[in-house]
């Protein structure tokens, strides 16, 4: 076997980096820096000149955040940590970037302060986003530079620190799908993804999996046996799905032919998944056929949660059908089910109605 290469003495390499870093010592302290390169030759000599200043006592901590610009910033962002988060949390980060390059783009990184975050968080609820949106965004921004500060040294500060984050007002649930419009939906739907949007959309309903959840279901993650499937879900974590007599209809009919992708639901035009986009066009498109055009796919969420609600089951028994980590945000819809409402109404004004007629 022949000898792993090694490199010049005071650099190396990092897993989680495609550079070269260095490392080295000045004034007492020990100095670990990313050359920015990946080039062996050219990182040597760039630590070289480190110490060469060193000797000469005219090397010492600089602010690099006058030289460094956004788009550097948020390039590099991409690049090395970006890849290391979930396919969610990668496609979020690509459409909050859509929006912070057309605010921030060109700008040097010391020019980015506090009152410039927060007036990129007006211009945006001038677009009618809502709080949760920017709030996502500013999340990504501030990352970008804690990687900046800590990880490549470029500024000393994050902006975003001193910009609290918005309420986001979570008490709106959307809608839910009028139990007397779910069979004229289901038949709309048999018209799209070669068939398949009707079976998502039943499973989408009688388990309040998200649409991603869904579209990437395996073979590998079905038990029939044990009326199940598994999903992963938002931060990575894994969630049991009960299956329903429907859904399990539904996945036994797919399992007998298994698509050799490994994916429940496929686009027989690119043997993958279903893309996530479509699935939501196709759904709006079916919506609209059936008289319901604001609809989206994410109420089929909404539904289950608040058909549960209706039916008085308790939040515990809402929070891990919907794999919500907080039992606040399944109270939603304990506290929105207008079923239940309407029921206790009714038993009050309407049976005292009758009690006077009665009379």
């Amino acid at each position: 076997m022949g000898r792993k290469k090694t490199l010049a003495p005071g650099l190396y390499r990092r897993k989680d980096s495609k550079f070269i870093w260095m490392s080295f010592s000045a004034n007492g302290r020990s100095y670990n820096r990313s050359s920015g390169t990946c080039n062996e030759r050219l990182a040597a000599k760039i630590l070289a000149k480190i110490h060469v200043k060193i000797v000469e006592g005219k090397w010492f901590e600089i602010d690099h955040s006058s030289q460094r610009t956004y788009d550097e910033m948020i390039d590099r962002f991409m690049v090395e940590h970006a890849p290391t988060v979930s396919k969610n949390t990668q496609a979020s980060y690509a459409f909050s970037r859509q929006h912070l390059d057309q605010f921030f783009g060109g700008l040097k990184l010391s020019e980015i302060e506090s009152e410039k975050v927060s007036e990129y968080r007006i211009w945006r609820s001038k677009q009618c986003c809502k709080p949760a949106t920017r709030n996502r965004e500013v999340a990504m921004l501030s990352k970008a530079f804690s990687l900046a500060i800590n990880r490549w040294k470029w500024t000393k500060s994050n902006p975003c620190q001193q910009v609290s984050m918005e309420p986001e007002h979570n008490d709106n649930i959307g809608q839910s799908l009028p139990e007397n419009l779910e069979e004229s939906v289901l038949q709309t739907c048999r018209n799209y993804l070669a068939g398949d949007l009707e079976s998502i959309v039943n499973i989408a309903i009688h388990s309040g999996c998200r649409r991603c959840e869904i579209a990437m279901l395996r073979y590998e993650n079905i038990n029939l046996s044990l009326y199940q499937f598994s999903v992963i879900q938002k931060g990575d974590k894994l969630k049991i799905c009960a299956v329903t007599e429907t859904v399990h209809a539904i996945l036994s009919a797919k399992c007998v032919v298994k698509n050799a992708s490994g994916f429940v639901f496929v686009n027989p035009k690119t043997g993958r998944h279903w893309n996530l986009r479509t699935v939501s066009r196709q759904f709006k498109k079916a919506c609209k056929g059936a008289g319901i055009p604001t609809f989206r796919f994410h109420d089929l969420r909404h539904t289950t949660g608040t058909r549960l609600g209706e039916a008085d089951k308790d939040i515990h028994t809402i929070a891990g059908i919907l794999g919500h980590s907080k039992l606040s945000t399944a109270a939603r819809y304990v506290k929105h089910s207008t079923e239940s409402k309407r029921r206790v109404m009714n038993d009050v004004f309407e049976h005292k109605k009758t009690e006077v007629k009665n009379e």
